[in-house]
């Protein structure tokens, strides 16, 4: 639901780039927690896991990428993720998740 007056109040008190950063860093921590829960899912349940987690990376390299003065912030983003969508990949043996088909 739309909250305009939250928004004013932190138009007011951030600029664009700094928006778009908390943005990215905020998708990115719902990633890495999405893929914390695909190692921590059933087998059946990882794929799911696995796709959210994917989808919110999305959206942090995106929000990332609209930081001007800052090259630097999808390689972070990506760097701080990394070692989650590593495990979780690892976590998805494709004997169990074939298993469950």
């Amino acid at each position: 639901m739309l909250d305009l007056n939250k928004a004013i109040q932190e138009l007011g008190q951030k600029d664009y780039r700094q928006i778009q950063t908390e943005t990215a860093w905020t998708w990115a921590s719902r990633s890495a927690a999405w893929y914390q829960n695909c190692i921590n899912s059933k087998p059946n349940e990882k794929l799911a896991a696995w796709t959210l987690a994917e989808e919110y990376a999305h959206e942090a390299f995106e929000h990332a990428a609209l930081v001007e003065g800052d090259d630097n912030l999808v390689k972070t983003v990506r760097t701080a993720l990394h070692s989650y969508q590593e495990q979780a990949a690892q976590s998805m043996k494709p004997a169990e998740v074939l298993d469950v088909v």
